[in-house]
């Protein structure tokens, strides 16, 4: 058989009985009528040796994983955007700056796996700066300059009361 010869098989069911087309891709034409048996039963060894059995991650990678993810927590995010502040010398921003720095985001869907159990989207990443910018409010580091862009103002040195 061509690689790309249509089939046509005969469909039947009680109410209904057509012709259906069948389109095989990368097939081609067996003399030996046992190969399909020997197939099988391939497919049924890796079916019993590899597919049945769980997936397991080595210990040590597993722990590098968890190591690094349960070290980045909402009090890293924080210490972070307010470095980031004092590192450019920020006087004011918009929460559109934040949410487009790749470290920020990275940390957002950290977060959200391994704390909330969440899949990172969009929305949660910002929800996530907006409550994290929120707690910066709350400690008297920053102010709303503008609620409805949100722009922020640097208002105060930040102390970190977690340390």
């Amino acid at each position: 058989m061509d690689k790309t010869t249509s089939n046509r098989a005969w469909k039947s069911n009680s109410n209904n009985r057509q012709y259906k087309r069948i389109s095989r891709k990368n097939s081609r034409k067996v003399d030996d009528p046992n190969m399909e048996l020997l197939r099988w039963a391939e497919i049924m060894t890796l079916v019993q040796d590899v597919y049945s059995k769980p997936f397991v991650v080595p210990e040590d990678e597993w722990n590098k994983y968890v190591d690094k993810a349960s070290q980045i927590t909402k009090d890293v995010l924080i210490d972070s955007i307010v470095n980031y502040i004092y590192d450019n010398n920020l006087t004011s921003f918009r929460l559109s700056w934040i949410s487009q720095e790749p470290i920020f985001v990275t940390y957002c869907e950290y977060i959200l796996r391994h704390q909330y159990y969440e899949d990172p989207t969009d929305d949660l990443i910002s929800v996530l700066l907006k409550r994290s910018l929120s707690e910066l409010v709350n400690e008297n580091f920053l102010t709303f300059a503008d609620k409805k862009t949100l722009l922020y103002e640097v208002k105060g040195e930040y102390v970190d009361y977690n340390n």
